[in-house]
């Protein structure tokens, strides 16, 4: 994951993965980040949407120098970039876990 805001979540992958595939093929998706130190988990479903984005995978290459080698030999067009929108996340602790979920729609 790259990125979280008011439009959704930001992640980059490579053109050859299994993320960039099964993103495309199947574009229903949920993602879950989990703090183990205060045992809680949120969830996040949504819709996978590429992002054709020249400044942004530029930017997504700054951040992570470990990608230059590749954007400097294959180019940009091997980063693949989606946005995780109409997202509804959900939160979960032991202490909620019989209560009812409430959802939050960003």
């Amino acid at each position: 994951m790259v990125s979280a805001d008011e439009k959704g979540l930001i992640f980059q992958t490579q053109d050859w993965k299994d993320l960039s595939k099964q993103m495309k093929a199947n574009p229903s998706v949920e993602v879950c980040f989990y703090n183990a130190k205060d045992n809680v988990q949120v969830r996040v479903t949504g819709k996978a949407t590429q992002v054709e984005d020249l400044d942004l995978k530029k930017k997504i290459v700054e951040q992570r120098p470990f990608l230059k080698p590749l954007t400097e030999k294959e180019g940009f067009g091997v980063i693949r970039v989606f946005r995780i929108v109409d997202c509804v996340a959900s939160i979960w602790t032991m202490a909620t876990n019989l209560s009812s979920k409430e959802y939050v729609h960003f």
